[in-house]
């Protein structure tokens, strides 16, 4: 078996493939899927994304004996995150699912989030809920809980948009097994770190950076749904839009031009 996963939400390309593997020859599992990671890489350039990811793609696969053919279920990263990126994402996605004729699963980035975060080992990410907390630009961030229950990923709720000021309130409010925190992408990192606090340079406790979204967690939630039978039609690979507003004023760009946007 082999899953395809593909995230977008950051505004980098992002792909990767991993194979199911018994667990004993495995190198990385997730709540009882078990396997190895056969190809990851990543596009920066935003406009070359759209143009250059399936070819990419086709290349990765060819160069380990595989081709688009050999992929059992596709996984994408649906967001919350860009408005463009995340529909690039989506659409590569449906197309090669109707062509292919094959099961989709549809992903949070807060799930790829926290699921990355379990793979590298990161400090106190063995929770079995976690907040994640990512830039959402335009002076706002975007929360969520994920609950990694002992066969499935999931997140708890909804997604939703909290301002800066309230990030330490909305941290307290939510349910955890051990300590309160927080992971977060590096951006969210750096605001804290700046503008927050009375210690400027000095992440709050509750914080714990991460890598962000990845493909290889997109990947990996796509074989652990393929293996509990919970994958989707292509259709419901539909981007994961929280706000309605996605551009500023330059009124309101000035406003927020010293803040942590």
């Amino acid at each position: 078996m082999i899953a395809l996963g593909i995230s977008t939400s950051s505004g980098v390309a992002k792909v990767a493939a991993v194979q199911q593997a018994e667990a004993n020859a495995a190198q990385h599992s997730l709540q009882g899927f078990a396997f190895n990671t056969c190809f990851e890489f990543s596009i920066e350039d935003y406009k070359a994304q759209s143009v250059e990811l399936l070819p990419r793609l086709s290349q990765a696969l060819a160069g380990h004996g595989l081709a688009l053919g050999d992929l059992t279920v596709l996984a994408v990263d649906i967001g919350p995150g860009g408005f463009t990126s995340l529909r690039t994402a989506c659409g590569v996605v449906q197309g090669l699912a109707v062509a292919l004729g094959k099961p989709t699963v549809p992903v949070t980035s807060f799930e790829c989030m926290a699921v990355q975060a379990r793979l590298d080992g990161v400090r106190r990410a063995e929770a079995s809920q976690l907040p994640c907390v990512l830039d959402a630009r335009l002076g706002e961030l975007y929360v969520g809980v994920v609950d990694l229950q002992a066969h499935g990923v999931s997140l708890k709720g909804s997604a939703a948009l909290c301002a800066w000021v309230d990030l330490n309130a909305w941290v307290d409010r939510q349910a955890y097994q051990t300590s309160p925190l927080a992971l977060c992408d590096a951006a969210v990192a750096k605001g804290l770190t700046e503008h927050e606090g009375e210690h400027p340079g000095v992440l709050p406790a509750w914080v714990v950076q991460t890598a962000g979204p990845s493909a290889l967690a997109a990947a990996a939630l796509g074989g652990l749904r393929w293996q509990l039978k919970q994958t989707s039609e292509p259709l419901a690979c539909q981007p994961l839009y929280v706000r309605d507003k996605v551009a500023q004023t330059t009124a309101e760009r000035q406003a927020v031009k010293h803040g942590p946007v």
